[in-house]
């Protein structure tokens, strides 16, 4: 039975323990690039998500803007649409009026017009 070095087992222990130590730098660097990879993507998603919603929030304004010029103009024209009945109403009565005006001149004549056949018929 051989008779191993105590120094020579020692560093090979030495030897294996640096190996593990350097591969263990390796592993830890590359799981720091990665969080660093995903802190950039990440960074890089919440400035995304930050200006879509700047864009929704400006979206929501200008149709906030729109439905109150849609507002304004459906009122307008309801108003409008109000306005031209009334105008129809009165038109209406004002010709009914004037109907009755006409009638009235025309009945009036004709009884002027009676009135002065009968007088000539009796030569009064």
């Amino acid at each position: 039975m051989g008779h191993t070095n105590p120094s020579r087992n020692f560093e090979q222990r030495l030897g294996v323990l640096e190996e593990k130590d350097r591969y263990n730098d390796r592993r830890f660097r590359d799981i720091e690039e990665k969080v660093k990879e995903d802190k950039r993507d990440t960074d890089g998603t919440v400035k995304k998500l930050y200006t879509s919603l700047e864009e929704i929030k400006q979206s929501q304004h200008t149709q906030e803007k729109t439905n109150l010029k849609m507002d304004y103009t459906l009122n307008s024209i309801n108003r409008e649409r109000e306005i031209e009945r009334e105008n129809k109403k009165q038109s209406q009565k004002d010709f009914k009026q004037l109907r009755f005006m006409m009638l009235g001149t025309v009945a009036t004549l004709f009884g002027s017009l009676l009135l002065a056949l009968i007088r000539s018929w009796l030569g009064i």
